[in-house]
């Protein structure tokens, strides 16, 4: 937990004393047809993102689907970007005290995505 973060931690409590929370998890049923619909095969990456949260092992920190809901054919072309800019950040910071994080790293996943589509091996950084 960063300074920040800390500095909340007690409006945060507040805010959970005070209200009710409904959870939310990701839906994978919904990326699957956003990417279905974008003529993507939804497996290999609800794998991954599914593999991540099974290992994050905490529902109130899983990764959501709305980093991948743009409804546009190019993800896979800009999946490098998502991942590096918007996803590993917040893996790192909540499996700060683990050393096995870097297996999360853009190219330790591709892999795992290039049979999903070829431009995987093609943007790699």
């Amino acid at each position: 937990m960063n300074t920040a973060d800390r500095s909340l931690a007690l409006l945060d409590h507040a805010l959970r004393r005070r209200f009710s929370f409904v959870r939310l998890g990701p839906d994978y049923g919904v990326l699957g047809d956003r990417l279905r619909r974008d003529g993507l095969d939804p497996a290999p990456l609800l794998g991954v993102v599914a593999d991540l949260n099974a290992e994050i092992a905490d529902p109130d920190f899983e990764i959501g689907i709305s980093f991948f809901m743009g409804g546009r054919a190019d993800l896979p072309t800009l999946m490098p970007s998502i991942w590096d800019g918007e996803i590993l950040p917040y893996v790192r910071e909540i499996m700060h005290a683990r050393p096995d994080s870097a297996r999360w790293s853009w190219e330790a996943v591709r892999p795992r995505l290039t049979a999903w589509y070829p431009a995987a091996s093609a943007s790699a950084p």
